[in-house]
Order: structure tokens, then sequence, then C-alpha cells
């Protein structure tokens, strides 16, 4: 679909149904993943392990910036940090970075990833500027088991 888009000249209504037709075979893509890696972290065989955060956090920029080139990143101060946890961490670090590039309304989306760590808590921040969800909006968005409009649930 990408070489058709990029290369062939194409009607509005066609170029747009490519589109519509390349987002939503990325969005299966995506939940493919999603339901791959939560199908692994409920096998009893998937443990969980000491992980360092600041490793996780960094895989997961480098692997959403790959996807998403036209997204600035900055990462700030992540000290070494470890928790107990399994390779979720991973795709929720991903998840969160994604979602600020998608629902930002600028071209070229800044996204900027920070942590701290003190002998019992670790606190990871990633910040975008993206127009933020209203207030009114908040409880109901980040209630267990919202999700938006279109979204794969992730």
């Amino acid at each position: 679909i990408d070489i058709v888009l990029d290369h062939e000249p194409l009607s509005d209504e066609a170029r747009s149904q490519l589109e519509t037709a390349l987002r939503r075979a990325l969005n299966t893509v995506d939940l493919t993943d999603v339901l791959g890696q939560l199908m692994r972290a409920t096998n009893d065989d998937e443990r969980r392990r000491a992980l360092d955060v600041g490793d996780a956090l960094r895989e997961a920029v480098d692997d959403v910036r790959e996807g998403y080139p036209n997204a600035a990143f900055t990462v700030d101060s992540l000290p070494p940090a470890t928790v107990f946890a399994n390779d979720l961490l991973d795709s929720v670090f991903a998840n969160v970075l994604k979602n600020a590039v998608v629902h930002g309304d600028r071209d070229r989306p800044s996204i900027a990833v920070a942590g701290a760590a003190d002998d019992e808590c670790v606190t990871v921040r990633i910040a975008d500027d993206g127009p933020g969800i209203a207030d009114d909006r908040k409880s109901v968005v980040f209630g267990k088991g919202a999700k938006g409009l279109g979204s794969p649930g992730t």
C-alpha cells in the first residue's frame, strides 16, 4: 500500500481509501503484537524478573522513534533503577509513547521522557506537546478498560 501511495497517481477518494486500509492494517499488526505479548505475559513460564527501567524506556523510545521518524524524542535523566516485572513493561512504555505521537496535533510532535528513583519508588515521566485531555474526560479516558474511538484497546 505504501508503494502505491508513494508512486502512483491516485484520485483523492482512492488515496483516502488506501490510507484507511493502511491504517487499519497497521492497527491489526499492533493489536496482534499486543495480544501475543499478553499471552506470553500470562503464561506461567513468563516469570517476572529484575528489569532496568532506563533500559526498557530507551528501547521503547528507539522502537517508537523508528516507526515515527517525524516525532522528536528527548530522553533526559534515567537513573539506574531495577523493578520486578515481565516483558509487558516494554509494551506499556511503547504504547504510551505511540499514543503521545498518534494523538498529537502537530506535524512534528515532541515527546520528553525522564525518570527518577529512590530506594522505594521509580517515577517515569512522559510528556508531549499534544492537546491533552479535557478535565471532564479524564475519568472516562483513564478508567479501567477505556479506549479511544478507533483504538485497538492496547
